[in-house]
């Protein structure tokens, strides 16, 4: 009973029969007193046979129970390996899926770049165009105003020859 438990097994008693020396003399006739001894010590061994075939029934069931745990056991450990190997997939597969989104996160940063270097690029052409259409305008209005000048004095000119044309009628 307390084998079961996971304790050690009882152990049997020894049985040990007192012998007198005269009554293990063959010779020696003690009147049937021989046959009560005999009779104790074959009760005596039937009690030693009944508790050693207890103690191997406990044994029995006590290794009964231990094969039972180590199955448990071993189902408890396959199954920890299975979900360790589940777990080891899924994270192979988010693994796969990161290093995915890696490679997209520096595909976009490197158009990202190239985006910004081209935007710098328009925005120095586009300063460049402007400044070239300022000169431009510049040049086209100093020109106009050079031959607007040039025509007033041509003009000018005309208009003093006819001045002194008026003059020099008046003088006549």
């Amino acid at each position: 009973s307390g084998a079961v438990g996971g304790g050690r097994p009882p152990r049997a008693a020894p049985i040990v029969e007192e012998v007198d020396e005269e009554e293990d003399d063959d010779e020696v006739d003690d009147g049937g007193a021989g046959e009560g001894a005999e009779l104790g010590a074959v009760a005596t061994l039937k009690r030693l046979i009944e508790q050693q075939e207890e103690q191997a029934r406990l044994l029995d069931a006590l290794n009964t129970r231990k094969a039972e745990q180590l199955l448990a056991y071993q189902e408890r450990l396959e199954g920890a390996l299975t979900m360790l190997q589940e777990g080891q997939m899924a994270y192979a597969s988010q693994q796969r899926v990161m290093d995915a989104q890696q490679r997209q996160i520096n595909e976009l940063k490197a158009q990202a770049q190239g985006a910004s270097l081209a935007e710098r690029e328009c925005m120095l052409n586009a300063t460049q165009a402007d400044a070239g259409r300022r000169a431009a305008e510049a040049a086209r209005a100093a020109q106009a105003a050079r031959a607007g000048a040039g025509e007033d004095e041509a003009e000018g000119d005309d208009e003093d020859e006819g001045e002194e044309e008026e003059e020099e009628e008046d003088e006549d």
